[in-house]
């Protein structure tokens, strides 16, 4: 089920396949993603050749992991979009995080 790590070919399916599934839940406009750590280096500086998630942080509304605040609509049609994501590809759940969006 759970197919790790992923190459950038992947990361780019995966990422397109959240963006369907946002526009099949009714967002039509942008949404803003910083993407850091693993999949950064992946993408942009190309020293590696593999990540185990994508992380990244949402720009413009509440995080998804900050427990001091309950998720927006958005935050949530937004992990949602993830979990679909997920559950079609067949990797884990947390392939898109923002965890450490608090360090960003």
């Amino acid at each position: 089920m759970v197919k790790q790590p992923m190459e950038l070919a992947e990361i780019l399916i995966y990422l397109h396949a959240l963006d369907d599934e946002l526009v099949h839940r009714g967002v039509l406009t942008p949404v803003r993603i910083a993407v850091f750590g693993g999949a950064f280096m992946l993408i942009r500086v190309k020293n590696r050749r593999t990540t185990e998630d994508v992380d990244m942080a949402l720009l413009d509304f509440p995080p998804m992991s900050d427990p001091d605040e309950p998720p927006s609509e958005e935050t949530n049609v937004f992990q949602t979009a993830i979990r679909v994501v997920a559950r079609r590809q067949k990797i884990k759940q947390t392939w898109c995080n923002d965890d450490g969006a608090m360090f960003f």
